[in-house]
């Protein structure tokens, strides 16, 4: 009788330890498995041009893609430096692009951003000499070329995305000055470059469904250093704000096999939250966009873990409508220019132009406009959808968001 009572105990105890011990594997969800390494398409791919631009960049001047600024004779420097990879940089905006996105474990930097980056800068520094030397080829040519390659980036993940908008930014900012002094047909083929890519409400769409794998990995760089016993390394990535999530996950293997599971399927059902209300906000006027919403009753514990690996998207969002907006107000102020140029008066009114051409994303009506001969004003209200009549700072953004217009 003794004997079966110690068996009892100890089926009991092995029992309590099968909830309490190291979780087992297989009760865990694979979120992310790295995908093969990209082969290249032998040149139909704009991607493959990039990708190699990207490696001559950085073997070429190694120095510039670390530079935050440069000199003129640095600049100078640099693009002699650069000149076979521009070259295949511009052969590969000739051809149509298939973006080859390939998402990574989170901290493990992209080895071709920092070439992009230069190349990026070179192409604007390319921009400022053909509008130096009034060659309106030159202008035109190079404006098409960097415009494609933006329009390219967008495809890739966040990151790309935001390199992307960024040259967008820069081609603009560095055109916009410079209009007055250029002829109406140069001015009619800038805006037909940039038109297209001016009333299109996808520019985040691959961005967005790109981030989500990137999202999962993160789930799975979490799970992976909880299944290992090496919570160290999230804290070592993440820093002291996820401290109190760490020593969650260190406390959680006393919790049931079904429970640490439904940890990291919480995790993940978040980024698919986050993804999947970025892209609903990307396709709404700023006037009408919400905040994304928790469920009362979710404790979330992952949190602080969400909060650096999943927020990736929500600053591209609101960079993303201001390049919108403001690619909007180049396109329609060569417009309006060209015609200023031509018959020396401008249009009364913007509705010779087309609706989703002048449809502000802020404030989903027109853009203010105003116009007296050949003078002109034309705006948005911004961010903060108050009506400022034009009045903008040295950013051009506040209180009312304006095209840059130079020193």
């Amino acid at each position: 009788m003794l004997r079966k009572v110690r068996l009892a105990v100890l089926v009991l105890v092995g029992v309590i330890g099968a909830g309490c011990g190291k979780p087992h594997p297989a009760a865990f969800a694979t979120w992310f498995s790295a995908e093969p390494p990209y082969h290249s398409q032998k040149g139909t791919n704009a991607f493959d041009g990039y990708l190699r631009a990207a490696e001559m960049a950085q073997s070429a001047d190694p120095l510039g893609t670390r530079r935050v600024s440069f000199t003129e004779g640095q600049k100078e420097a640099s693009q002699r430096r650069l000149s076979g990879a521009l070259a295949e940089l511009t052969r590969a905006t000739g051809r149509d692009c298939e973006f080859e996105f390939r998402a990574a474990h989170p901290f493990t930097p992209n080895p071709s951003h920092p070439g992009w980056r230069l190349l990026s800068r070179a192409m604007i520094w390319q921009l400022e000499d053909a509008l130096e030397a009034a060659d309106s080829t030159a202008i035109t040519r190079t404006a098409k070329q960097a415009s494609k390659f933006a329009s390219d980036l967008l495809k890739g993940g966040a990151a790309e995305a935001d390199l992307g908008l960024s040259l967008l930014d820069d081609i603009r900012q560095t055109l916009a000055p410079e209009l007055g002094q250029l002829n109406p047909e140069t001015i009619s083929a800038l805006a037909a470059i940039l038109e297209a890519d001016a009333i299109r409400d996808d520019w985040l769409d691959g961005a967005i469904e790109n981030e989500h794998s990137s999202m999962l990995a993160g789930v799975q760089f979490v799970q992976d250093a909880y299944l290992q016993n090496k919570l160290e390394r999230l804290q070592d990535n993440m820093g002291p704000e996820v401290r109190e999530a760490v020593e969650y996950l260190r406390l959680m293997h006393t919790q049931s096999a079904e429970k640490q599971s439904g940890f990291f399927q919480g995790f993940a059902n978040e980024a698919k939250m986050e993804t999947s209300w970025v892209l609903e906000q990307s396709k709404l006027p700023v006037c009408n966009r919400t905040e994304l919403e928790f469920p009362e009753h979710q404790s979330r514990p992952w949190r602080r873990f969400s909060k650096q690996l999943f927020r990736t998207l929500r600053p591209l969002l609101a960079k993303e409508v201001r390049t919108r907006a403001r690619t909007q107000l180049f396109v329609l102020e060569c417009k309006i220019l060209s015609q200023v140029k031509s018959n020396g008066q401008a249009p009364t009114s913007l509705d010779a132009f087309g609706e989703a051409l002048c449809l502000d994303p802020f404030t989903n009506r027109p853009f203010s406009y105003e116009a007296d001969g050949p003078v002109f004003k034309l705006y948005s209200p911004g961010p903060d959808l108050i009506d400022n009549g034009g009045k903008t700072g040295e950013d051009y953004e506040l209180p009312d968001l304006t095209l840059e217009r130079g020193a």
